[in-house]
């Protein structure tokens, strides 16, 4: 008998952490459905990605805990110190690092 699947971004989180590793499959359906590009135009982060994009995911909770805002803001909003990439994009690219301490930035209101 298997796990039930995660719901929220914060169970997908929190079970990520807690395994030491991503499903792809619940990232695909907690994080990217309904709050990215349609299939033929997302990047979907490769396996050696997946824990950055948890990172970045948790950190951007940190800073603002409404889950619902963060999954719009990792699939569709465009940041203008990234060239209008994405979040989602940034990750796919290795840039998470960056990203991070652009939430950083954020929360402490010198960006964004």
């Amino acid at each position: 008998m298997g796990t039930a699947p995660t719901s929220t971004l914060s169970d997908f989180l929190e079970a990520s952490r807690l395994k030491g590793q991503v499903n792809p499959d619940d990232f695909n359906r907690v994080v990217l459905a309904g709050h990215s590009p349609p299939d033929h135009e997302r990047q979907i982060p490769s396996e050696g990605h997946l824990s950055a994009a948890v990172q970045v995911l948790g950190r951007a909770l940190e800073v603002n805990p409404d889950e619902a805002a963060v999954l719009r803001w990792f699939g569709q909003e465009r940041i203008a110190d990234f060239g209008r990439m994405t979040p989602l994009e940034i990750v796919t690219t290795g840039r998470a690092d960056a990203l991070i301490l652009y939430l950083d930035s954020v929360e402490a209101g010198s960006s964004g």
